[in-house]
């Protein structure tokens, strides 16, 4: 290696020791909470939070957690802990350990391509199709009802009719949010 080339290498090797291969992306701040359905925990819900109208995803991307036994949950964004600072919209939904049968169905879309959960637009297109798959066919309530396989009322489980929102702030002392679905 020639004398002029050592040292920019070195330097080289230096930048990339010091600034990691790492987390690229917004700063992301602790956030979490919990999760009832008629002041019981949910266990194994999936929260979603996603920025509202007018927030660039690339620079707001969504969040999401998933329920213990207690009800609880902690949010992590593009495979980080946390979530981005913004005002939210919620989905929620919570179905019982699935037949692997079944569960296989949710691992491709209706084109039969492999579903990429990181990506909201494939996860939302997921949830309408879980959702289709459980709605009852004899009965349209608006999407109060739940169904042999949904846990809480499905409206709970698509943004567009959940209702629920929450604003994370850069004080991680205010992002402990309750949701006490009915």
């Amino acid at each position: 290696m020639s004398r002029r080339l050592y040292p920019m290498v070195v330097a080289g090797l230096l930048f990339g020791a010091t600034t990691g291969c790492g987390s690229s992306g917004p700063p992301l701040v602790d956030a979490g909470g919990t999760v009832t359905y008629q002041g019981k925990p949910v266990p194994g819900a999936v929260v979603t939070f996603v920025p509202q109208v007018g927030v660039d995803f690339g620079e707001a991307p969504s969040a999401t957690g998933t329920t213990d036994e207690d009800g609880r949950f902690t949010l992590s964004s593009r495979q980080r802990h946390g979530a981005v600072v913004a005002d939210m919209k919620v989905s929620i939904s919570a179905f019982p350990p699935a037949d692997p049968s079944i569960e296989d169905a949710f691992k491709v879309d209706e084109e039969g391509n492999p579903v990429d959960m990181t990506d909201p637009q494939a996860r939302n297109k997921m949830m309408m199709k879980m959702m289709r798959m459980s709605v009852r066919a004899d009965k349209d309530d608006g999407g109060d009802a739940t169904t042999d396989r949904s846990l809480i009322p499905m409206k709970y489980g698509a943004i567009s009719s959940s209702g629920l929102t929450a604003t994370v702030t850069d004080d991680p002392n205010t992002n402990d949010f309750v949701f006490d679905l009915e």
